[in-house]
């Protein structure tokens, strides 16, 4: 993917069980903020982007902050006891945590929610174009 070795990764912190297992615990946090390579990267970005601004605009930078981090630790703690031969990175578990809350929320409103309010997170969650008379206030 156009990225640096897996020697490189574990050194820099890379998600590896037996490490962590060993004491370094950093390796839950680390792999939240590195890459495997330029389309990893871009495609983490894309969807930070899509599913960030959303969530940032209706919630607040800390909340989603809080979110996101919270689930990159909770991702990387489930991948390190099922997965513990495997050396991994990336913001997925973080994504997939501001995402999930989103459809929480969204289920959790769907009756007070206006019907154009509710096409514009389903698109967003499926990553198609929203389109901006989407964001119109109720």
């Amino acid at each position: 993917m156009l990225g640096p070795s897996g020697e490189a990764f574990l050194k820099l912190g890379a998600k590896w069980t037996p490490l962590i297992l060993q004491g370094e615990v950093w390796r839950l946090v680390v792999p939240i903020f590195l890459h495997a390579g330029v389309v990893h990267i871009l495609a983490n970005m894309y969807a930070q982007i899509v599913v960030g601004y959303s969530s940032e605009t209706s919630w607040g930078t800390p909340t989603i902050a809080v979110i996101y981090f919270v689930s990159g630790l909770a991702g990387n703690i489930v991948s390190a006891y099922f997965s513990p031969g495997i050396l991994s990175v990336g913001a997925s578990g973080a994504i997939l945590g501001v995402i999930g809350a989103e459809v929480s929320q969204m289920i959790a409103t769907w009756q007070r929610t206006q019907a154009h309010l509710r096409m514009s997170k389903a698109k967003y969650l499926f990553f198609l174009p929203a389109d901006p008379r989407d964001h119109r206030s109720s």
